[in-house]
């Protein structure tokens, strides 16, 4: 439903580059018909006409289920802009696992976006996107992350936002009469808002920065991230916290974004609030949670196994830790929390230096604690 409902907001947007593109695709049937008839009709010595260029077809949604040549050329005929907006992850995951459909190095590009190019030997095809800006929104169940995404080590994993939640087991009552929305009408009225501010902000471009204060803030904020990954999860896990922080930047300026489109404002600079970027702050914090719960996950692709927190029993047991102590003690303290001795003496060796401080041979200090 939330997929679903996202997906809404774009719709009028759809609407107009799609009925734009078969306009266009109109059009040209009619000239080709006219050019195949001056065709048959010329004279043996009359010049051949000239033979209309057929349009790009435009989209604004792209479905998961394409080859990788296919997405590409969705991409170029929309000047390297799309969307991709599924209720099923499977959608994207099976079209991921034929020698056709893996698309990942695109995904992966689009999200810095960086240039990419494609060619094939097949009729000297060469497709090149500059700047490809490329949204994905999927949902699915915790089983069908595996299958999108096979390994931690894929740089793809960090570049999504993971926002894991379980539903209450309880009835909806579908009648008209539980809610005084009609969902349509609701979702068609946010879509306008969504298209004027697209049309706004197209015709009055804006340079976003953060203030002096805010990048200090996102850069101590960040750095303590980086260590308590590093500790609590590994190394493998620090690329999280590298692309979180461009992605806290960026959830920064589409909040400053819509809020000019909310005042009207014709302003070359826009600097960010402070209510924009403590939300966009709290958010990330979220979405780390939710990506290292993740993360932790991955590598076990048993549909049937729970999922678990082990970076919060960490982080639990740490806390738990005094400001002495020895290895013996540190066991006894994780023991409660389900961690193993294995688990422990490699979290000790991971905190020294960050966290830790080795006083002697099994024995430990907390460093700024």
């Amino acid at each position: 439903m939330i997929i679903k409902n996202a997906k809404r907001l774009a719709d009028k947007y759809h609407e107009r580059v799609l009925k734009a593109s078969r306009d266009a695709q109109a059009e040209f049937n009619i000239d080709f018909e006219s050019f195949k008839s001056e065709c048959r009709t010329k004279h043996k010595n009359d010049p051949q006409p000239e033979k209309p260029q057929e349009p790009k077809f435009r989209i604004v949604f792209i479905p998961a289920d394409s080859s990788a040549s296919r997405m590409i050329e969705h991409l170029q005929n929309n000047g390297g802009e799309g969307i991709i907006c599924e209720t099923e992850a499977d959608a994207m995951s099976g079209a991921k696992k034929q020698d056709w459909g893996d698309y990942s190095p695109v995904l992966r590009a689009a999200f810095h976006h960086e240039k990419y190019a494609f060619s094939r030997k097949t009729n000297n095809e060469y497709i090149e996107i500059k700047e490809p800006k490329l949204a994905v929104c999927l949902s699915g169940t915790p089983a069908q992350v595996p299958r999108l995404i096979a390994s931690a080590e894929d740089g793809l994993f960090s570049r999504f936002l993971f926002y894991a939640f379980k539903n209450e087991v309880v009835w909806l009552d579908p009648s008209v009469s539980a809610s005084n929305i009609v969902l349509n009408d609701h979702f068609d009225n946010l879509s306008t808002m969504v298209l004027n501010g697209i049309d706004f902000l197209s015709i009055d471009p804006t340079e976003f920065s953060l203030t002096q204060d805010q990048w200090a803030k996102l850069n101590v904020t960040f750095s303590q991230y980086l260590q308590d990954v590093a500790v609590f999860n590994g190394d493998d896990a620090s690329a999280v916290v590298f692309r979180l922080g461009l992605v806290c930047f960026r959830i920064a300026m589409i909040l400053s974004a819509l809020r000019k489109c909310d005042t009207a404002e014709l302003k070359t600079q826009l600097k960010c609030q402070d209510l924009d970027f403590n939300t966009s702050l709290i958010l990330c914090e979220t979405f780390l949670a939710h990506s290292l719960l993740m993360y932790n996950n991955l590598p076990n692709q048993n549909n049937q196994q729970p999922f678990t927190n082990s970076s919060k029993a960490k982080s639990d047991f740490f806390e738990q830790l005094p400001q002495e102590f020895t290895r013996q003690q540190a066991i006894e303290i994780g023991k409660p929390l389900g961690l193993a001795d294995r688990t422990i003496d490699s979290l000790l060796k991971n905190a020294l230096g960050i966290k830790l401080e080795k006083i002697k041979a099994g024995h430990y200090r907390k460093i700024n604690a």
